[in-house]
């Protein structure tokens, strides 16, 4: 029961995101931009108070496979979902961008069944039928054809992202703790830099648009 609260309370945070980020679109920050200042914030606040808590070396005491493993999960939890949804919303709407980022849940549900030989209960059935509902939906009102391809395909490439993550961290069995959030949080901040710098994007956060980054 536990576990669903927090995966509710993650689904809520997350889906504010794409709010915040129109903000931050609409006063010139780019999409990468959000992306990274998102990722690096978090290492830097969650760094400092596993810092607070515990001593470094602690934090240093990790091996080649973890950070192999560490590396794959960033890539495809928070560069591919953070970039993807990002960008995303500068084609299509935020509505659009959420509903497609958690429709590829279902993916997670595929790959569990098949490699975890989890059970599809009538819940999980349920969810996804609502998810088809949802979809036809968006077709009937042609929400689709007044979007953008480009918009569809980034939104959905981030749900997928977000599908691997949750399906590879529970096959590595990875601990929920502040030192995992280090290092992904690290790793994603590289990822996106790097995009950063591929891109010749220049850095235009103030002081203003700050407090919608800590969002």
């Amino acid at each position: 029961m536990q576990g669903i609260f927090f995966a509710l309370l993650a689904a809520i945070c997350n889906s504010l995101i794409g709010v915040f980020s129109s903000v931050l679109i609409s006063q010139g920050l780019s999409s990468e931009e959000i992306a990274f200042w998102r990722c690096l914030i978090a290492f830097i606040l969650i760094a400092l108070f596993y810092l607070y808590k515990y001593e470094l070396t602690n934090l240093l005491m990790v091996n080649k496979k973890e950070i192999l493993r560490y590396i794959i999960l960033a890539f495809f939890g928070l560069n591919v979902m953070y970039l993807g949804e990002t960008m995303a919303i500068s084609y299509i709407n935020i509505s659009l961008v959420s509903f497609l980022l958690y429709s590829s849940g279902i993916l997670t549900i595929i790959l569990s069944f098949i490699y975890f030989k989890e059970q599809i209960t009538i819940i999980k059935i349920c969810c996804i039928i609502s998810v088809f509902l949802g979809i036809s939906i968006i077709f009937m009102n042609n929400i689709v054809f007044n979007g953008n391809i480009i918009g569809l395909f980034l939104a959905t490439s981030a749900g997928i992202g977000y599908s691997l993550y949750i399906f590879l961290n529970k096959k590595w069995k990875i601990m929920s703790d502040l030192k995992t959030l280090c290092y992904l949080f690290l790793f994603g901040s590289i990822f996106l830099g790097i995009s950063l710098l591929l891109n010749n994007i220049q850095l235009s956060l103030s002081i203003y648009n700050l407090p919608y980054s800590l969002c």
